[in-house]
């Protein structure tokens, strides 16, 4: 069984709960990633041990399950209550950061400079830690309107199916780049993207409200 998250495949692990981290299977990349050749004047610094030692932090709060694993029989209704909801509500939220990793907020958020970011956030693409995605983002809402392999182009036309806007995409400042953690190391079943109101949708908004 398999699952889309951020455009791409997740095989579903029977009885995994979504949102649920494994820093040893990350520990294990982390030293491969200290390992690995680098080109000239980028070495892992006391910097990058900083950034990676925040990510994993923040994996720290994703270890233990909050009630809503996979049950092996999809009939079956497991019954639960709004502490379960608030408990599983409140491990989404201490992930986010990580789900997905914007570059510029993760910089932010642990403290490491936004180079040192970039640079730790590509060479985790070469061994697999990471995976890089484009997002153009919806010029109304600022929802993601789809997700894109780093190597693919975007489209140059985007519909937004939350909003319901036809996007052109004709520079570069409507695209982000965001990176995955691999299902590994993170396993996550749901994206995580805020929809935040842009002005433009606020007007449209401000205009209903106050037509008749």
């Amino acid at each position: 069984k398999s699952a889309s998250s951020y455009g791409q495949q997740v095989t579903v692990v029977p009885g995994r709960e979504s949102h649920t981290g494994n820093p040893h299977v990350f520990d294990d990349y982390i030293k491969k990633l200290e390992d690995a050749k680098r080109e000239q004047n980028i070495d892992f610094t006391a910097s990058s041990k900083k950034f990676w030692q925040y990510v994993r932090s923040v994996l720290d709060t994703a270890t233990k399950p909050a009630g809503f694993e996979g049950h092996p029989d999809r009939a079956e209704v497991v019954p639960k209550g709004p502490g379960d909801y608030e408990q599983f509500s409140r491990k989404k939220k201490d992930t986010e950061i990580i789900n997905p990793i914007n570059p510029v907020m993760i910089s932010a958020a642990s403290g490491v400079p936004i180079q040192v970011v970039l640079n730790e956030l590509l060479f985790a693409t070469k061994i697999g830690l990471v995976s890089m995605k484009w997002a153009p983002f919806c010029e109304r809402c600022t929802a993601p309107v789809c997700t894109v392999d780093w190597n693919n182009e975007p489209p140059i036309q985007s519909y937004c199916q939350g909003c319901r806007y036809e996007n052109t995409i004709e520079c570069m400042s409507k695209i982000k780049v965001f990176f995955i953690l691999t299902q590994d190391v993170f396993y996550v079943l749901a994206e995580n993207f805020q929809c935040t109101a842009s002005e433009s949708i606020i007007r449209a908004t401000e205009a209903k409200i106050n037509i008749p």
